[in-house]
């Protein structure tokens, strides 16, 4: 605060929105900063980074799915079970004789 509690012109400045020189030092220092930073990433694309990038969603995907995979194993273990296949059988009746019909249509 300034004499007799009114603001000096700095805090005037902030209250109103001016930009001070101190804002524009640091707005200056943050961009140096951006610029770096992006100038590094731009250095660091090459087509081995690039590969990698594309491959990085598929391989987070299979990761993924394998640590599900050895979860669920886990978990069969712990709980003393395992994963039942069922077998499929397909019986076929072959007979030489007409099949006979009980008197019942198909209703058309």
């Amino acid at each position: 605060m300034g004499m007799m509690g009114f603001p000096n012109e700095q805090e005037v400045a902030s209250m109103l929105g001016y930009v001070t020189d101190e804002d524009r030092k640091r707005w200056q220092e943050m961009k140096a900063t951006s610029d770096a930073n992006l100038e590094n990433a731009r250095n660091g694309l090459t087509a081995r980074g690039l590969a990698s990038q594309a491959a990085s969603p598929a391989i987070s995907l299979a990761e993924k799915s394998v640590n599900a995979q050895m979860t669920s194993a886990a978990m069969e273990e712990r709980r003393k079970t395992q994963v039942k296949q069922t077998k499929r059988t397909v019986t076929t009746f072959e007979t030489e004789e007409p099949v006979k019909s009980d008197g019942h249509g198909l209703g058309y």
